[in-house]
């Protein structure tokens, strides 16, 4: 069973701590205090907490060192393989495998420049620091006013340890010898036999060859050691650490941190700290943390990587010596592209952006494992491409139209928050009234443009990411349509126009914006009054028309009526009049059967007209325009029916095949006839 022994010197840094691990005692492994000696061949795989660092054999019997380095305590610890070490305030001492002293760090009082021969045991403290030689003689060295140095017995020994000018040693029966300073009580040690002592401030205990405790001096509250029985016992500046026999740790006094749960092999208590060597072969650490003594960390971040650029980071360490061996936590990874050294030094080129985090461990021999969580983000490159959505579009008049722009860079990630963005209207819209959003950066890689257009046409939108050289554009173009129909207009509009000449109204048809609306949008057309007709017609550039021929001289009410939106609607008062007769034109009737016709009309002369059947009888007549064109003619008058109504008349005539059609103001129509004669001159 591996053991542990360590000092302690004076009061607050100025404490000297001692550690020494490693010692193997048949079935009986003992930790010693400050000055203790091995009693037997040490073990590798010690561990020893000083001042405010801490010191470790490995497995392979190099020694590790870290936290705090003021005095080149951890960065100058000697190279080769070693048996046990110890820590003191500010300098360490090692036994090294030929059993040669090897002591570095602080050396103002000679601590560091031990005695040549081969040693068993090492004890370093405050400036002063007591060794067991191979054939068991004490020998001490270090600060020339110590009573440790100069007061230290005769005989052999098997096991020493330095505290606070107080050093105590196991002799070779087994019997405790302590000497140093007389005013702090402990140079009465308890009689009987031990195997191992380990000496504080004002605190001392020996572990007894029936593996039980034996304290005497004060420690952190007035505590008292536990019962039980024990493998090491360990003595720092405040608290005190033993390993019961089952493995388990227990601390008291007034104890920094928590110890670790589990079973431990060897522990260790420094100044404000300790540190354990658990079954596992782990080594953790608790208390104080100032000098990082209790677990090292790793010293900087790594900075955030841009795609498509060479990326090196070398991490650092808190003191820790020799370096540690970096590597990645199972279940982390880099960014594709780059790679983490055994050196700590993250290098490559990737081309994927994004957030990223990950855990790197760090581990040599004893030292605590060092563990850091990062998190950095792969910055993107400037703009390559720009692509718009929905890009080429339409809208509506008065609507709002959004064109949202993602910007790439050249390995198609989206750019950094922030890039500017510009955007250009051209077309139809003028101006910026429209505009409801002109993001002018980019956020999530993306921009948006939202506005609105009252005038129907084509805009060209376009967009410009980055600054130059490093630019990207896309354009898009944007229909606008015209809205549903809001207003319509007619032309000529009123007017007076003569039967026989047809008229045609045109109506114009515009949304709310004045746009003429939709080629294709239905006007319904409607006459009343002289004449009752209608129709319907779509609209081309926003016209429709209908044209229409009077009957009767009169007056109508023309309506035009947009299908969609509001349905507007727009009126004229066409007034109908007869037509000029034409002059020298002469029309010449004859029929004897049903209907008897018989007429002889001149324009301008007047003449006779003749019309009996059933049921229309004119008895008498006024003839009011005659115009003629070859062999068409057109008669308009007013006749009294022989029921005495008075009507107006048109009779249209045709000479080349001898017909002619009736019509009345009351509605009547004959219908086309064929007479036995029709003549129309000229």
């Amino acid at each position: 069973m591996r053991s542990t022994h360590e000092g302690q010197g004076r009061g607050g840094r100025g404490r000297a701590l001692r550690v020494l691990l490693g010692l193997t005692l048949g079935a009986a492994a003992v930790l010693a205090g400050l000055g203790g000696a091995l009693a037997g061949p040490v073990t590798q795989g010690s561990i020893g907490a000083g001042g405010a660092f801490a010191c470790g054999v490995a497995a392979d019997g190099t020694l590790d060192c870290w936290g705090n380095d003021a005095y080149s305590q951890v960065s100058t610890k000697p190279t080769g393989t070693f048996t046990a070490v110890s820590a003191g305030i500010n300098f360490g001492c090692a036994i090294a495998s030929d059993g040669s002293l090897h002591c570095w760090g602080v050396d103002s009082s000679g601590e560091s420049s031990p005695p040549t021969g081969t040693f068993t045991d090492v004890s370093a403290g405050d400036a002063v620091a007591c060794g067991i030689q191979t054939g068991g003689a004490l020998a001490c060295w270090g600060l020339y006013v110590s009573p440790v140095k100069t007061g230290f017995p005769a005989g052999t020994f098997t096991d020493v340890g330095v505290g606070n000018f107080t050093a105590c040693a196991v002799a070779t029966n087994g019997a405790l010898h302590c000497w140093g300073d007389p005013n702090n009580g402990l140079l009465t040690p308890p009689a009987g036999t031990f195997t191992a002592v380990s000496v504080g401030a004002q605190y001392a205990c020996g572990l007894a060859t029936d593996a039980t405790l034996h304290c005497w001096g004060t420690i952190g509250g007035n505590a008292t050691a536990p019962s039980g029985t024990f493998t090491a016992v360990s003595v720092g500046a405040n608290f005190a650490c033993a390993i019961a026999t089952g493995g388990t740790l227990d601390c008291w006094g007034t104890v920094y941190g928590t110890p670790p749960p589990g079973t431990a092999d060897a522990v260790s208590v420094g100044l404000d700290f300790g540190c354990a060597i658990l079954s596992d072969g782990s080594v953790q650490c608790w208390g104080d943390n100032s000098d990082n003594q209790v677990q090292p960390s790793l010293t900087n971040t790594p900075p955030n990587p841009t795609v498509g650029t060479a990326y090196s980071f070398t991490f650092g360490t808190t003191s820790i010596n020799p370096a540690p061996a970096f590597a990645l936590a199972a279940g982390s990874q880099l960014p594709a592209g780059l790679s983490l050294s055994p050196t700590g030094v993250i290098s490559g080129t990737t081309t994927t952006a994004g957030a990223f985090s990950f855990t790197v461990s760090a581990v040599d021999g004893h030292a605590p494992t060092i563990s850091g969580t990062f998190s950095i983000t792969v910055n993107p490159g400037p703009p390559a491409t720009v692509s718009l959505s929905p890009g080429d579009t339409s809208g509506t008049v008065g609507t709002s139209v959004t064109e949202t722009a993602t910007v790439k860079d050249q390995y198609g990630n989206l750019v950094a928050d922030g890039t500017p963005v510009q955007w250009t209207i051209g077309g139809a819209t003028s101006g910026t009234a429209g505009i409801t959003q002109q993001d002018a950066t980019t956020t999530n890689g993306q921009a948006v443009l939202a506005y609105t257009n009252t005038a129907a046409g084509q805009d060209s939108v376009q967009v410009v990411a980055g600054t130059s050289p490093n630019t990207a554009s896309m354009s898009a173009t944007v229909t606008w349509t015209p809205g549903p129909p809001a207003a319509v207009t007619l032309a000529p509009g009123t007017t007076t126009d003569a039967v026989g000449t047809p008229l045609t109204e045109t109506a114009t048809v515009r949304d709310q914006y004045g746009n003429a609306v939709a080629d294709g949008t239905t006007v319904n057309f409607s006459v009343s009054g002289t004449t009752t007709t209608g129709g319907s017609a779509t609209t081309t550039n926003g016209q429709a028309s209908f044209a229409y021929d009077a009957i009767f001289p009169g007056t109508d009410m023309l309506a035009a009526t947009a299908e969609g939106g509001s349905t507007p609607s727009a009126t004229a008062t066409i007034t109908w009049t007869l037509p000029a007769s034409t002059p020298g034109a002469h029309l010449g009737l004859a029929n004897r059967s049903n209907p008897y016709v018989y007429g002889a009309i001149s324009s301008g002369a007047g003449g006779v007209l003749t019309w009996r059947s059933t049921p229309v009888n004119f008895l008498t007549l006024h003839l009011t325009a005659l115009v003629a064109s070859g062999p068409n003619a057109t008669l308009f008058g007013t006749a009294t029916l022989s029921s005495g109504q008075a009507v107006t008349f048109r009779l249209d005539a045709v000479a080349g095949s001898r017909t002619v059609r009736l019509r009345l103001s009351t509605g009547y129509d004959s219908g086309t006839l064929h007479l036995l004669s029709v003549t129309v001159s000229p």
